[in-house]
């Protein structure tokens, strides 16, 4: 089962503030889908068979092609250095 340390350990992980009584509600509700998972483990899926009636997609083959104009793509892009394309940081760092 999942305890309230971990709760708010996974809270603070994605940035979330939670109440106390938020974190006794998820505490709650985690144990019923937890329990329930368990209970999903259990069941014999040997007996079932599957069948895939989806229509077949034709996709185009994958062919391996070299690039010749990587200058211009370079040229193109706002941040390179060499021949890397630099972006800019998309996380924060919470130090």
């Amino acid at each position: 089962m999942i305890n309230k340390q971990e709760i708010i350990e996974l809270a603070g992980l994605v940035c979330l503030y939670m109440e106390a009584q938020e974190i006794d509600r998820i505490s709650k509700d985690a144990a019923v889908i937890l329990d329930y998972i368990n209970r999903l483990n259990d069941l014999d899926l040997d007996s079932i068979a599957v069948e895939d009636k989806r229509a077949s997609i034709d996709l185009r083959p994958d062919i391996v092609s070299s690039f010749q104009d990587t200058q211009s793509l370079l040229n193109a892009f706002p941040l390179s250095q060499n021949r890397f394309l630099k972006v800019p940081f998309v996380f924060e760092q919470n130090d």
